[in-house]
């Protein structure tokens, strides 16, 4: 499965593989109750937190009709009704056969999920220059635990999820204890920005981007963004990244180089 002109790369299965390696290295952690499983043509990544972005069900082969989507769908939904959380399945349109289109929203339903947001899959072998002058911040390494509950606060606030998912994500994730160059960026000593970066699988792969809603439209997340990135690469040697980018990020990654590699549903429960 490859993309026009990337002939160095199998775009669409880099994309998967490293979705599952974040939540697989990343994101989940079993010292902390999380639980990762493999199954055929699913991998299922449950930090057991609030946030459902902490746990993820993986399409990692094609679909091969409605009973095999179905079987899929029930053994990750059933992983995350055991650790009392939701969870989000991530779908690759690609894994999608044309004749199943139409029954993947309906099969979903039928177990209580529905489209929750797109997601493009996104790779740069080398991020090109800012357009702009960058504003200036003062960063902060995500190294302990404070600014670990930062970044998720950041992350709830622009995504608009409850304040109090952050503290608990933290809490079973320690990412602020992970191996990412994650940063915060401030402006006048107020948080503002953030972002991180990990090696993973040879390339080094770019999340957590969040920009508190007040403080838009300055260029504050891709400064902060690039200051983990020159991090990251300077101290693994990497300069491949990959990212997975929500339709309010995609313009600005487009602006830095990345380009487009694959589309992704996300599916979660109906809110309560």
């Amino acid at each position: 499965m490859s993309t026009p002109g990337t002939a160095a790369h199998d775009e669409i299965g880099e994309s998967i593989a490293q979705a599952v390696a974040a939540f697989r290295s990343w994101f989940v952690n079993p010292r902390r109750g999380g639980e990762t499983v493999d199954e055929p043509g699913l991998f299922i990544g449950c930090a057991g937190t609030l946030l459902p972005f902490g746990n993820g069900a993986v399409m990692t082969s094609s679909i091969k009709d409605v009973a095999d989507l179905e079987g899929r769908i029930k053994i990750g939904s059933a992983l995350f009704e055991k650790h009392g959380v939701s969870g989000l399945f991530f779908v690759c349109d690609a894994l999608i056969p044309t004749s199943l289109r139409d029954a993947v929203p309906l099969s979903f339903a039928q177990f209580g999920y529905v489209p929750a947001m797109g997601m493009t899959g996104m790779a740069a072998d080398h991020i090109v220059a800012p357009v702009r002058a960058l504003p200036k911040l003062h960063y902060e390494s995500v190294a302990d635990v404070p600014h670990g509950e930062i970044m998720a606060w950041l992350n709830c606030v622009a995504y608009g999820v409850p304040l109090e998912w952050g503290p608990d994500w933290e809490a079973r994730t320690g990412i602020s204890q992970s191996a990412a160059f994650g940063f915060i960026g401030y402006a006048n000593n107020e948080p503002v920005a953030c972002a991180a970066t990990i090696a993973l699988l040879n390339c080094l792969y770019v999340g957590l981007v969040a920009t508190h809603p007040d403080h838009r439209k300055h260029g504050y997340a891709e400064a902060v963004m690039r200051h983990s990135l020159q991090a990251a690469a300077t101290d693994t040697g990497l300069s491949r990244t990959i990212l997975h980018a929500s339709d309010m990020g995609h313009p600005l990654y487009a602006q830095m180089g990345y380009h487009d590699t694959v589309q992704f549903t996300l599916y979660g429960r109906h809110p309560e």
